[in-house]
């Protein structure tokens, strides 16, 4: 579930608390790394576990319109498609998804603020009320609504964000991702399976376990080799005038070239160029770019640069 560019992302974001901040023990910056990637794991299943929560109080919203007096003129309020929802009732039984949500003694129940708001925007939203008019409703359909919902409605949902980054400081920007693997995950959801349908593993293959720690762990304890290299192509520049988030950038980049020999080092240019886009400064990603580009080229040459395994089909 959690992709190598946000392990590195992460590893980034945890070296930046590490050189920036004092006195800070290593095994102690470690912890907060692993913290770090456990809670975008609990984050899928926190809101995995929403639409459940949004059907339960839309139930009660149901349950009130029928006991009122004078009833609604309008077919849709009493409209059972969506509380019976079987996609939604399939995450509601998943086995796997509420041992989890139990461990970690998450209740949504307890932000009734945040229900009442989807609820008011569901109202709002027509696919929402086109699908309450279905008669005879398919498992396509129901499924339909549910990711329709995902990606229509809690995904730009700046008050649910507002809230994630209240709960916990990992959650910044995160909410993107998760609702991603969450349509992933859902659009493998079958009847048949019941509540055995299986939700994703937390890394996407068993050696990324290790990868994230290794590459933290590596970084800092070859930094000095790390620089020594890097100092051989900047130009015009002193290592310690770069821009923070660069130099860590750099730093990532010229680990896995040198100390991951099963990563091509077309993925790793590729990969930090990308995240230079995003989180350095204006320029970040055309310097980084020029300086690995010097390096591969001047160290492939001295054949410096040593890579094997599998992936590695035009790896000079």
């Amino acid at each position: 579930m959690i992709s190598r560019r946000l392990l590195r992302l992460k590893v980034m974001q945890i070296l930046y608390s590490y050189y920036t901040q004092k006195n800070i023990d290593v095994k102690q910056i470690e912890n907060e790394l692993k913290l770090s990637v456990n809670k975008t794991y609990e984050l899928y299943h926190i809101l995995l576990s929403l639409i459940v929560a949004i059907k339960n109080y839309e139930q009660q919203r149901l349950e009130l319109r029928e006991r009122r007096y004078i009833k609604s003129t309008n077919p849709e309020d009493y409209s059972k498609n969506f509380i019976n929802n079987r996609l939604i009732l399939l995450i509601e039984n998943n086995d796997q998804l509420f041992k989890f949500i139990n461990g970690i003694k998450f209740n949504w129940n307890n932000y009734n603020e945040i229900l009442h708001s989807f609820h008011e925007k569901l109202w709002k939203f027509k696919n929402f009320k086109d699908f309450l008019l279905i008669k005879n409703v398919n498992f396509k359909q129901e499924k339909k609504i549910v990711i329709d919902i995902y990606t229509k409605i809690i995904a730009d949902d700046e008050d649910l964000e507002m809230f994630l980054e209240e709960q916990s400081l990992y959650w910044n920007d995160e909410l993107e991702l998760c609702i991603s693997q969450i349509i992933k995950t859902l659009k493998k959801f079958t009847l048949d399976k019941g509540n055995e349908n299986k939700l994703m593993n937390m890394f996407t293959c068993e050696e990324d376990k290790y990868f994230y720690l290794d590459l933290f762990n590596i970084t800092i304890s070859k930094q000095n080799e790390i620089i020594s290299k890097l100092k051989k192509y900047i130009e015009n520049w002193e290592i310690e005038r770069i821009a923070v988030v660069d130099k860590i950038i750099l730093e990532l980049a010229v680990t896995e070239f040198f100390y991951f020999p099963d990563i091509p080092t077309k993925v790793t240019l590729n990969e930090y160029i990308e995240i230079a886009k995003h989180y350095g400064t204006e320029k970040s990603n055309i310097f980084i770019n020029g300086i690995l580009d010097k390096m591969l080229k001047e160290e492939k040459k001295l054949n410096n640069i040593k890579k094997s395994g599998k992936g590695l089909i035009g790896e000079i």
